[in-house]
């Protein structure tokens, strides 16, 4: 503390010396006026510094800063050069040519200057800080002030410095010399109010001592209403040894435990006994009911009720402790769940290689900072979100992350995660986003996620097999994508409410009727399966769809002309499946559609002139080809070549060959003839059929080996029978599509065989 204080006096030595007529901030004060402190505060700041140079004081143009063992002073002020050295309890500084002195007394520095000027300065050390207090300055000129310099001392150690001795000493003689030396002062009354404390603490001290009726009778005659008073009384009576009654009327009038403890001491036997330990067993549950409410802690009711279990303050101290016993389990349970939480995210960074990730920064910090880890949001409740997407996670998830309660996202895409999916996940009942795309995670979907809502269910990209548990259908989601993964089975009862992608799958069986009932989907993508069966004409219900994709399955059938229903839809894929007769006028109805993929199909006949009123169909965002379809307007098939993707759309069609003939030949053969398509890049042929009526039935005769023939002798026919002849066009599957396309019938030809 000596070199805090020197640095204190030093600070001040400097500040007062900086003038010669007066420190700034210090008021010069005639003695005859007594006791003045002169408001002016300054704070001086202690920084703590490697260099520790004993004693030093270092000036520049600007600034100044006094260097101790403890600390540093800082004090900015203009000066010229100064240096001094700590001696013992004296400060001897050279100020120029001047040598000053600062005497240290108690809190307070005493300056010297050129045996002209005294200065008295008080200090405290606050927190990290010392705080200068000028106190007075007396100035040693001329006149009554030449006196003696004993005096100017002398008068510097009044009122202040002597007040504080005293306080500091607390005795009855400091408090006499203070109010003898000082009977004006502002402190006089605080310092008679201690000396009569002291004096009845003193003398009460001699009355226990003497204990004897003349000295209880002598403290109360001279302190009637100290704090001793009471039990003087209650040692008198019992000295006295009063009448039951009166000392009982007594006891009443005080009220209080040590009155009927002293009652029941010196009246045992009395009547009265069980009425004061009546109303003294009241005053005691009073008193430790009160003390109970003040410590306000579980233990403190609990000991309340163990000793006054029927009083009448017992139901609120029940009530408060059931209370305060609530709040301990929630704080010890929330206490709990975060070193739960903590050691699941910990488990997280040690299963996926944490050390290696991408970004990491403030992971594995202290308790209470995971709010600051990279990638986790939390809130009062807790951990509420785990962003590490595209990270470098390489490893396995752990199930640890079922025990953040309140997660409200877990998104782990784009990673290397491997492994299956902990069907603790399925503990996580406020996740609304589960995303884990992606990754390279395997085996079945936990059934265990079916336990609540998403509002994305994302595991797309992954290895995942088995079937699609039925539990989902059970929950709600807004967003289920499963695309691309290995998932088999049949598709089941599911929920979806804007998306539901199982594209790239291996799912079997018939598309579920189901799905037509929900009406607030705006995708449904069940391409690249091997799903069978019709289209459901229920599918037409689905009035927001915006885009419907079923290509590359094996569904079979019409197109259902419900889906001219789908006001809303942009997009149509029916690509690649084995779906046949002619395409429905009413999709001309979509009048929100962009395009359509109809190709490598069965599809056949004449094109509904209804497309043309698809006015928003892009240009070159169709495919119709591969089918059996033709058209014979004009205007139908410039828009379909506009909007056809890849070239013509008719070069690819397998249709019925035109220009039939039938020409007799020798015997019974007839040479059926026609023009070859145009379409002859796959394999295939012609198939030729007779019948004895017109318009059928037809029979089958044969087959061209390719499509280049122009015609087949048809052999074996009957003598003077009237014949009809038609023509098929046949495409064996080729790489663009893996079925047999058939055309329909050519135009009848006729002809009459001879008899």
């Amino acid at each position: 503390m000596k070199i805090k204080i020197l640095a204190g006096s030093l600070f001040c030595l400097f500040l007062l010396s900086c003038t010669t007529t007066g420190p700034k901030n210090i008021y010069t004060t005639d003695l005859s006026t007594g006791d003045v402190i002169v408001p002016a505060n300054y704070v001086g700041g202690l920084d703590s510094l490697n260099k520790k140079t004993k004693g030093n004081l270092f000036i520049t143009n600007s600034t100044t800063k006094f260097v101790s063992e403890k600390g540093i002073v800082h004090f900015n002020f203009p000066t010229s050069s100064i240096s001094g050295v700590y001696v013992g309890d004296e400060v001897k500084l050279h100020f120029g040519k001047t040598l000053a002195r600062w005497l240290l007394i108690g809190p307070f520095a005493l300056f010297f200057k050129d045996k002209s000027e005294v200065i008295a300065i008080e200090f405290t050390e606050k927190e990290k800080s010392l705080v200068i207090n000028p106190i007075f300055q007396i100035k040693v000129g001329t006149g009554p002030m030449l006196k003696n310099n004993i005096e100017a001392k002398q008068r510097f150690a009044s009122t202040k410095m002597h007040w504080e001795t005293a306080r500091t000493s607390n005795t009855i003689s400091a408090y006499e010399e203070f109010l003898k030396q000082h009977p004006d002062s502002k402190f006089v009354d605080e310092a008679r109010s201690r000396l009569k404390r002291l004096y009845a603490e003193q003398e009460w001290k001699n009355a226990k001592t003497s204990n004897n009726i003349s000295s209880y009778e002598d403290f109360l005659k001279k302190h009637p209403d100290s704090e001793f008073a009471e039990e003087a009384r209650l040692r008198l009576n019992s000295l006295k040894k009063l009448k039951p009654q009166d000392h009982w009327e007594e006891a009443l009038s005080a009220d209080t435990i040590l009155a009927y403890e002293q009652f029941i001491k010196t009246h045992p036997d009395s009547k009265y006994a069980m009425e004061a330990h009546s109303r003294l067993e009241k005053l005691y549950t009073q008193r430790d009911w009160k003390n109970t409410q003040s410590s306000d802690t579980v233990s403190a009711y609990e000991e309340f009720l163990k000793a006054y279990p029927d009083s009448e303050f017992a139901e609120k101290a029940r009530t408060r402790l059931n209370l305060l016993q609530t709040e301990r389990k929630q704080r010890d349970a929330k206490k709990h769940e975060i070193n739960v939480e903590r050691e699941a995210l910990i488990a997280l960074y040690n299963s996926t290689n944490g050390d290696n990730w991408t970004k990491k920064h403030n992971w594995l910090g202290p308790p209470g900072t995971e709010g600051s880890w990279y990638g986790v949001t939390c809130k009062s409740e807790g951990v509420t979100g785990i962003k590490l997407d595209n990270n470098n996670l390489v490893g396995q998830i752990p199930p640890e992350l079922g025990n953040l309660k309140s997660l409200g996202g877990l998104v782990l895409n784009n990673n290397q995660l491997s492994g299956s999916i902990p069907p603790e996940l399925g503990n996580l009942k406020q996740c609304l986003m589960l995303e884990l795309s992606n990754n390279q995670l395997s085996g079945s979907i936990p059934p265990e996620l079916g336990n609540h809502m998403y509002v994305w269910l994302s595991l797309f990209n992954n290895q995942l097999s088995g079937s699609i548990p039925p539990e989902l259908g059970n929950t709600i989601i807004f967003r289920l994508d499963l695309h691309n993964n290995q998932l088999s089975g049949s598709i089941p009862l599911l929920r979806p409410t804007f998306l539901l992608d199982l594209r790239h799958n291996q799912l079997s069986g018939s598309i579920p009727p189901e799905l037509g009932k929900l009406t607030k989907l705006g995708n449904l993508a069940l391409s690249d399966n091997q799903l069978s069966g019709p289209i459901p004409s229920e599918l037409g219900n689905l009035t927001e769809l915006k885009g419907l994709f079923l290509s590359n399955n094996e569904l079979s059938g019409s197109i259902p002309p419900e889906l001219g229903n789908l006001k809303n839809l942009n997009v149509l894929d029916l690509h690649n499946n084995q779906l046949s007769g002619p395409i429905p006028a009413e999709l001309g109805n979509l009048k929100e559609c962009l395009g359509f993929d109809l190709r490598a199909n069965q599809l056949s006949g004449s094109i509904p002139p209804e497309l043309r009123k698809l006015k928003k169909m892009k240009n070159g965002s169709s495919l119709f080809n591969y089918n059996a379809l033709y058209t014979n307007d004009t205007s139908l098939r410039k828009f379909l070549n506009s909007k056809q993707k890849d070239g013509d759309w008719e070069e690819t069609q397998t249709v019925a060959p035109t220009n039939i003939t039938a020409d007799l030949l020798n015997g019974d053969s007839i040479k059926v003839s026609w023009t070859p398509i145009r379409f002859k890049r796959f394999s295939g042929g012609y198939r030729v059929f007779y019948s004895t009526s017109s318009d059928g039935p037809y029979t089958l005769f044969g087959t061209t080996a390719d499509k280049n023939a122009s015609f087949l002798d048809v052999t074996g026919l009957n003598p003077g029978t009237t014949y009809s002849f038609v023509v098929q066009t046949v495409t064996h599957p080729h790489d663009s599509n893996k079925n047999t396309v058939v055309s329909e019938y050519s135009e009848e030809a006729s002809v009459s065989q001879r008899p």
